[in-house]
């Protein structure tokens, strides 16, 4: 969801409807899985290298190598 800030959310037996301020609006299943993510591991995704769940597996290894460091 990069096109806007998300501005109402609807919950219905089984979807998620999303607007954004900029007019869009996203249907997701009921088995969704929403998730925090910078700007930059937007980019990424966007970019089509990497999915959600693999990104947020690098951002614990990252979390992890810093913590040795």
């Amino acid at each position: 969801m990069a096109n806007g800030l998300i501005i109402s959310k609807t919950a219905d037996e089984d979807k998620l409807e999303i607007y954004t301020h900029s007019g869009s609006c996203y249907v997701i299943d009921a088995d969704h899985k929403l998730i925090d993510i910078s700007f930059v591991e937007l980019v990424v995704m966007r970019a089509g290298a990497y999915s959600a769940d693999r990104v947020l597996e690098m951002r614990e290894q990252l979390k992890s190598r810093n913590k040795i460091h």
